[in-house]
């Protein structure tokens, strides 16, 4: 599963959405706290072209988390305003079950001016902590650009090993990240 996982990752797509919030700006369609991620891909388990995906740890009666794996497509209509809680989820499958301690983390910038003021250069290849570091939340219409990683972290309740899972966005993150935009 893990190889299909990373699929959804690297086939994020930087989809914008020009949403009238209260910055008035627009943004990636990404955002993610410890207990889910929603985001938009072309790397999804059961449909094809762009569509929305949301993994999730819910609680079971047992105490323990599952990660559950959640899609829609959004083929058929352009998205306009980011509202996930509004999507009518479809292919619910579990992915793991049993888990303790499971929770999701995004390593990036804190937001668009920190990523813009890193020379050109080191932009994909630092891993300088004042640059970049590792988020509990990511809301792309507060932070103006994704995450670079999702991490997920979970102890598995049979064995008790910790499982640290790093997954990269995009398969070529070098071509979405551009200073010049000149035409």
């Amino acid at each position: 599963m893990q190889a299909k996982l990373t699929e959804v990752f690297q086939g994020m797509v930087p989809y914008i959405i020009n949403q009238k919030d209260k910055t008035g700006l627009p943004h990636i369609a990404f955002s993610g706290n410890q207990e889910r991620v929603i985001l938009i891909t072309e790397g999804a388990l059961f449909s094809s072209g762009l569509v929305f995906v949301k993994l999730e740890f819910k609680r079971q009666s047992n105490g323990t988390n599952k990660l559950v794996y959640s899609e829609y497509p959004a083929n058929s209509n352009p998205v306009l305003v980011w509202q996930p809680e509004r999507i009518n989820w479809q292919h619910e499958v579990v992915i793991k079950e049993n888990l303790r301690a499971a929770k999701f983390s995004y390593y990036g910038w804190n937001d668009l001016q920190a990523s813009l003021a890193v020379k050109e250069f080191d932009l994909l290849i630092s891993d300088e902590p004042e640059e970049k570091s590792w988020h509990d939340t990511y809301d792309a219409r507060k932070n103006r650009l994704s995450p670079l990683k999702v991490r997920i972290s979970y102890t598995d309740r049979e064995s008790d090993f910790l499982s640290d899972q790093v997954f990269p966005l995009y398969a070529s993150p070098e071509l979405l990240i551009t200073r010049d935009i000149s035409y």
